[in-house]
């Protein structure tokens, strides 16, 4: 992630609060790998020895997944996952957004309603 996006400040606390938990936001995920995900991406064009996954690892979230270069792009896309997934509500994250730091309200709204709206039309 662009250490000059709106979100580059905040993503810890984006999956703290995607999660309700408190803790260290690096201990609310663990990496993996999967061949089969680093051959698609490959074929995307992409280098897969730059990506990471990484799953959520409390047992009501496992099926949780995300895919990204950076460890914070890695947490982004998770809360991205959460919303998803619907373990956590849009309404939900992009309030507590609001209060949080206003400018980064309507950017994580476009963003979850984005991938919302791309993942349903499968």
């Amino acid at each position: 992630m662009d250490s000059t996006t709106v979100f580059d400040d905040c993503v810890s606390w984006l999956l703290q609060t995607a999660t309700g938990m408190s803790g260290k936001a690096n201990s609310l995920f663990d990496y993996f790998g999967d061949d089969k995900v680093m051959q698609e991406v490959g074929n995307l064009g992409h280098n897969p020895q730059f990506m990471m996954l990484a799953r959520m690892n409390r047992s009501d979230l496992k099926d949780v997944k995300a895919g990204a270069m950076t460890k914070r792009s890695i947490m982004l896309a998770l809360v991205v996952a959460l919303v998803i997934k619907r373990k956590c509500s849009i309404q939900k994250i992009v309030r507590e957004a609001q209060e949080y730091d206003p400018k980064i309200e309507a950017p994580l709204a476009n963003l979850c309603t984005l991938a919302l709206e791309r993942t349903s039309r499968r």
